[in-house]
């Protein structure tokens, strides 16, 4: 099988790139977009845990985050009761 393909468009948001010559110029540099999470995205004092097998916690404190997104949910049509029930960016209180 022989066939061409046409590339039309292509579109993407990752973090550290907005765009795809964005993402292949990180690619090419071999840049990593992991750093320490945000504390407004995970609060690390309450769910941090060296040991894996921690109940309810996390054991690693890095995560490739896009920063500044906001969902439009008018724009994907996604129903007011269905988008106020998910958890856009999980901030939660303290389990202590």
């Amino acid at each position: 099988m022989n066939e061409t393909i046409a590339l039309v468009g292509m579109a993407c948001r990752y973090p550290d790139a907005d765009n795809p010559k964005a993402l292949w110029e990180n690619v090419l540099a071999k840049r990593r977009a992991f750093r320490q999470l945000p504390s407004e995205r995970l609060n690390l004092a309450d769910y941090f845990s060296e040991n894996p097998s921690t109940p309810d916690a996390i054991y690693c404190r890095q995560a490739a985050v896009i920063e500044g997104y906001e969902f439009d949910r008018l724009k994907y049509r996604v129903a007011g009761n269905t988008y106020r029930s998910i958890d856009l960016t999980p901030i939660r209180p303290s389990r202590k």
